[in-house]
């Protein structure tokens, strides 16, 4: 078989390779998003081969909420989990919320797909392959960025192992007398590197130079670090470092500029959604408002004429500080599902989902999945404004 993706090939290899060795294998792939554990674990029920060695796999992901992919309620981890357990799965498909914190069993086959995390959380995912016998296989493209990663994190794991022994073999008194020297020593290298850094996103991105910083983790492991290695040494380390905070600051930059532009192509007073099954029109984008940065409600009093509501609230077992769901919400014509209402300050505002809506805007109309790639902006919810429309 072969794959458009060659991941999923070697995924394949290595998952055949332990679950023919052994029979009483158990196993988790981390990977970076919710979609793509879904995704995996789709691609395993559909693969003859790998069913046929009695791979029983399933998701766990996080329980904060999601506009692309439903969220876990902390019971269905605990199921998820105590199925894992017994021997009823033996494979998960999970993100980093099995890195740590959650109480899993342990595991012979550990793999890491497409990831490019800190030394941490590579220590951590690995930390789950405790069986005899257990290996640690990485997926990613060669030379990519995230096997360069990998390898930046090898070496700091060898760091951060030299430095822990080193404070630990240390007597108390030199460590007091020791470490303040450690710092001066190691700040001046750190500080030039950062200043070579700032100085060109400045000149580049203004705005954002400021926000570039050192990690903590990072600057405490170069500090024990100074003692063990010379200045050289460790300027190199940091170099690699600082180069990958800097094409990732730049990374980010772009992206946030990109964004930004994208959002200013239309008014939002000359873009409508329509119904997705009816094609009606309902609604205009200037009566969109945000919750938070991500809850998108209508505050316009006459959009609830165009819909109609379920007779059952929404029960999510999960609740939230400041905000509550009510009921689902449908077109009153054609019965499409549009969203739920949510109860926000005792008010209670209509939320959208806005694959549910075909969205026109001037240069024509499309089906947006995200509300990240609409063309227009939409302001933050304002109480005072909400109230002045409404009463």
């Amino acid at each position: 078989i072969r794959y458009e993706n060659p991941k999923l090939g070697k995924l394949q290899q290595v998952l055949q390779d332990q679950f023919q060795e052994l029979k009483s294998s158990r196993g988790i792939v981390f990977t970076w998003t919710r979609q793509s554990a879904y995704s995996l674990h789709e691609w395993v029920l559909g693969n003859q081969a790998l069913c046929a060695l009695g791979i029983k796999s399933d998701v766990l992901t996080g329980v904060g909420s999601s506009s692309q992919t439903k969220h876990m309620t902390q019971q269905e981890q605990q199921d998820v989990i105590q199925r894992f357990r017994k021997g009823q799965l033996n494979l998960l498909f999970s993100t980093s919320v099995a890195e740590e914190g959650l109480d899993i069993p342990e595991c012979n086959i550990i793999i890491r797909y497409g990831l490019m995390t800190n030394e941490i959380a590579m220590m951590q995912a690995r930390g789950r392959a405790r069986a005899p016998n257990s290996i640690c296989s990485i997926l990613a493209k060669t030379n990519s960025k995230e096997v360069a990663r990998e390898r930046l994190n090898e070496t700091l794991e060898i760091l951060m192992e030299s430095a822990i022994k080193w404070v630990q073999d240390m007597p108390e008194k030199e460590y007091h007398q020791k470490y303040p020297t450690v710092t001066r020593r190691v700040n001046g290298e750190v500080s030039r590197e950062n200043q070579k850094i700032t100085s060109h996103l400045g000149k580049t991105f203004p705005l954002c130079s400021n926000h570039l910083q050192p990690s903590p983790a990072v600057q405490y492991l170069t500090d024990c670090c100074a003692s063990l290695y010379t200045v050289p040494q460790v300027s190199q380390l940091m170099s690699s470092i600082a180069k990958l905070q800097h094409e990732g600051m730049i990374s980010r930059k772009l992206r946030d500029i990109k964004l930004e532009q994208q959002r200013q192509l239309h008014d939002p007073d000359s873009v409508l959604f329509c119904c997705l099954n009816c094609n009606l029109a309902v609604c205009r984008a200037s009566d969109l408002r945000k919750i938070e940065n991500m809850h998108h409600i209508n505050i316009n009093p006459n959009f609830s004429l165009y819909y109609k509501k379920s007779q059952d609230c929404v029960a999510i077992s999960r609740k939230f500080k400041d905000w509550k769901l009510g009921n689902s919400i449908s077109c009153e014509k054609c019965g499409q599902i549009w969203g739920v209402e949510m109860v926000h300050r005792d008010f209670i505002l209509p939320m959208l989902a806005i694959k549910n809506f075909v969205v026109e805007t001037p240069n024509g109309r499309q089906k947006t999945r995200k509300w990240s790639k609409v063309t227009f902006e939409i302001k933050a919810f304002d109480y005072t404004e909400y109230c002045n429309i409404t009463f």
